[in-house]
């Protein structure tokens, strides 16, 4: 169970500080997007592929609400717990 926490909090602590690192360089012109792993979070794979706007969220099947990026925990437990998705970006 520890590993399991430390595994999805160490998660979500990189993609969230990939998100601040590229929204402090100012650049409208960015986007992000979720990259489902195959690995695990099956119902992830509805998101995979998908591209916004560098401030929008991703609207993820089982989540809660709105996520801001793979591991947010906006998407609560059930959307977070094990996810290895990876958060990519690009310019528009």
């Amino acid at each position: 169970r520890a590993r399991t926490i430390a595994r999805t909090e160490i998660h979500d602590a990189q993609n969230q500080a990939q998100l601040e690192s590229v929204k402090s360089l100012n650049r409208p012109d960015m986007e992000k997007g979720w990259m489902w792993s195959g690995v695990s979070r099956g119902e992830h794979a509805d998101v995979d592929g998908v591209w916004v706007g560098i401030k929008e969220q991703f609207s993820v099947p089982g989540a809660d609400g709105p996520m801001d990026r793979p591991g947010d925990s906006a998407g609560g437990p059930q959307a977070t717990i094990n996810c290895t998705c990876i958060l990519v970006f690009r310019r528009s």
